[in-house]
């Protein structure tokens, strides 16, 4: 398997010569805010090889221009650059902001990815960049900032709440940021593709981000029970567009077995696939938002279509009988298939670091398509994928656009190196086929305004009908069809 490994020694370089930089954290709203929050990959990413040795490499700078941003040289007089993130108190941490702020080094990727970077900014254009965490939610916080006075550069909700604050007019479009140019490689292009209101854009994610690529939705297989099975190999048929529903749902056929022979199918038996959650998004797979753009350039509900039908069929097929297992908590189906008791198993890219104590070697595929016309294969972000937002009260908006800009191009060589290229793809991922595949998946994200804003009930009807067993689209959606128009048009009217 091919070895990328982490870039130690221009760190340390760096951090030899460059001033120290202090960005103390600090409490607002009565939020308890931890100096290091939880780390999710904070035991998994040492700067080893598999024998344990340090391989320091120097970086290479990308030369491809779109990755390089226009920027000229700049010096901000020591100003202290502020952002709010979020914080969960719970023992896996994996949606903790943790892209922005590093106090120090302390041996593992993506903090010494992050100080890295860090600190080469801090010195290039005379900044500080500090960093307060709010507890659980943003909402109340940014609402509370803004309301007051109070001045942040740069918010990070999750979408959800991205939404809300935008729909409140807390955040500036970014379309108008100076020195911000949302075209360049290192900004991910299907966010706007999908969520431009009237040429108005809210929220940003790319290279700078990692909590949304965590929360992406994948389909894991067990590859030595694969090979038992003698079933096809799912990665070729990746690559020949034949990973479809059908071909998924035939594959789970015959896997299901009563491990202790108690005579009924629990969490201590092995199935076609192990799941928890996940089920109202098969239509994203199928390449159907809730709500589309029009040729000219409006917004309508357009998922009520044949091919979101056959997407609600095929995940009806899959729970039909035995021979899935949807699992009554996260840790619950985590634990069934690290144990080896599932095919398959649907999760967020999370879960890879998670999964890394797995003793059977496991891959990672895109989520099936529709059927094979179906030119591209698609997922979407989970809501706790976090957003980069711009408060309307930000001190200096064309300051924060540049220092934005340059901790985005900034991000493509450390950051995303560190998670992506050489953490993700040789710490937990076991082959290359599964990074050819991640990479695949990532250029396939849908990003629904209607799912984000949460039009109508529209995105739940999915979910009832695969959970029901019984494909009432239809009737649902007609019930919820007057509401969640009124509601898209009240949203378009809110950013016209």
């Amino acid at each position: 398997m091919k070895k990328r490994k982490i870039v130690c020694l221009l760190l340390a370089i760096l951090i030899f010569v460059l001033p120290a930089a202090s960005c103390a954290d600090k409490n607002d709203n009565g939020n308890s805010n931890p100096t290091n929050p939880v780390n999710p990959n904070a035991n998994a990413n040492e700067n080893e090889n598999e024998n344990g040795e340090n391989n320091p490499e120097i970086p290479q700078n990308t030369k491809n221009p779109d990755y390089t941003s226009d920027l000229g040289e700049e010096d901000f007089g020591g100003y202290e650059f502020h952002v709010m993130g979020r914080y969960i108190d719970d023992p896996v941490g994996s949606w903790n902001t943790w892209e922005i702020y590093a106090e120090n080094e302390d041996g593992t990727l993506i903090n010494d990815a992050v100080y890295l970077r860090n600190r080469i900014l801090e010195d290039r254009y005379n900044i500080s960049i500090k960093q307060t965490l709010m507890f659980n939610s943003l909402l109340s916080p940014v609402r509370k900032a803004v309301a007051s006075g109070e001045e942040y550069d740069l918010v990070l909700p999750p979408q959800r709440e991205s939404a809300m604050l935008a729909t409140d007019g807390l955040l500036t479009d970014l379309k108008t940021v100076p020195n911000l140019n949302l075209t360049k490689a290192y900004w991910n292009q299907n966010l706007e593709k999908y969520t431009a209101i009237n040429n108005k854009v809210f929220f940003c994610t790319g290279d700078i981000n990692i909590m949304d690529k965590q929360a992406t939705y994948v389909f894991y297989f067990n590859k030595e029970l694969a090979a038992n099975l003698a079933l096809e190999n799912p990665y070729n048929m990746v690559r020949e567009g034949k990973w479809t529903m059908e071909a998924f749902n035939s594959m789970l056929k015959d896997v299901t077995v009563d491990l202790n022979g108690d005579g009924k199918f629990d969490k201590n038996d092995q199935y076609g696939i192990v799941l928890y959650g996940g089920l109202g998004i098969f239509n994203y797979y199928a390449g159907e938002s809730i709500v589309t753009k029009t040729a000219s350039g409006g917004l309508e509900i357009t998922f009520n279509n044949e091919r979101t039908l056959r997407a609600i069929d095929n995940g009806i097929e899959i729970l039909k009988g035995n021979q899935a297992y949807s699992a009554k908590g996260w840790e619950e189906g985590q634990n069934m298939f690290q144990d080896g008791q599932g095919l398959f198993y649907m999760e967020v890219l999370d879960k890879t670091g998670q999964l890394r104590g797995m003793e059977v070697p496991f891959g990672v595929l895109p989520p099936p398509k529709l059927d094979e016309l179906q030119p591209q294969y698609h997922t979407i972000i989970h809501d706790h994928g976090q957003f980069f937002c711009i408060p309307v009260n930000t001190p200096d908006v064309a300051r924060t656009g540049f220092i934005l800009e340059a901790l985005a191009e900034g991000s493509t060589d450390t950051l995303k190196n560190a998670y992506y290229d050489l953490n993700l793809t040789t710490k937990f991922v076991r082959d290359d086929d599964s990074v050819e595949m991640i990479e695949l998946i990532m250029q396939g994200i849908i990003f629904d305004i209607g799912a984000i804003y949460g039009l109508g009930n529209m995105n739940n009807i999915v979910d009832n009908s695969i959970k029901k067993g019984e494909n009432n689209f239809v009737s649902d959606y007609e019930k919820n069809e007057e509401k969640a128009n009124a509601t898209l048009q009240k949203f378009i009217d809110a950013f016209s």
